[in-house]
């Protein structure tokens, strides 16, 4: 039998011991969890990256075909915007990468190709309703007091407003038409040729606009020289 003394050193080395394995199944029971929690995390990241691409090659392939259905009807505008803002929405929302970043020029080119084709064509509606205002009373002007000249003045300015207008729009137009050929070039090795508007069918629409361009502008300069009296 041991003396008190000795069989106390003992039964602490026994606890030490025993502490010691307990700390090492704790420091593995961690390593464990932790390992877990980053397999776990980076198998997420992986499902959600996937997600994400098959989001974002829908939203360009839906987003051409209703570009391609602006570039022959500008008037499907109205219905196209919103469908795309989605797109647009869902590509901002997935996780950055080249394809993403790509995805989200391209769709937001879209985007404000589909809004500035929605004012061109109500501005020109609006412009062509002011020429036919004034052009009208101009016709009737049998007897031109002062309340007729009043009113050709106010129909006159509101024409060159809107031509004005339709006028910024139109550039605006353009420069969009112009700009996306770049962001094809750079969309169309992660998509395909398939999954973009071609870079040609954005110059025939610019090609387009400008001629639109001319139009209006002598019509603006018309409505400038306009006489009234």
């Amino acid at each position: 039998m041991l003396p008190p003394m000795e069989e106390g050193m003992e039964e602490q080395k026994v606890v030490r011991t025993l502490d010691s394995r307990k700390l090492a199944v704790l420091g593995v029971a961690i390593a464990v969890l932790v390992a877990l929690a980053l397999a776990g995390w980076f198998a997420w990241k992986g499902h959600k990256q996937k997600v994400d691409e098959t989001a974002i090659v829908a939203g360009v392939s839906d987003t051409t075909l209703m570009l391609r259905e602006l570039l022959a009807t500008p008037a499907a505008s109205a219905e196209a915007t919103p469908r795309i803002e989605a797109h647009l929405a869902r590509i901002k929302a997935a996780t950055r990468t080249p394809l993403a970043d790509v995805a989200e020029e391209y769709v937001l080119g879209a985007r404000e190709i589909a809004r500035r084709n929605g004012d061109v064509a109500r501005l020109a509606r609006q412009a062509a309703a002011s020429r036919d205002a004034t052009m009208a009373h101009l016709a009737a002007g049998k007897q031109r007091g002062d309340g007729w000249f009043r009113t050709a003045s106010e129909l006159k300015k509101r024409m060159e407003h809107n031509y004005t207008e339709l006028n910024i729009s139109l550039k605006t137009l353009d420069t969009l038409f112009s700009g996306m050929p770049e962001t094809v070039k750079r969309a169309t090795p992660l998509f395909g040729d398939k999954a973009v508007v071609s870079p040609g069918e954005f110059h025939k629409a610019a090609a387009r606009v400008q001629e639109e361009l001319k139009r209006v502008g002598l019509e603006l300069e018309r409505a400038r020289q306009l006489p009234l009296n």
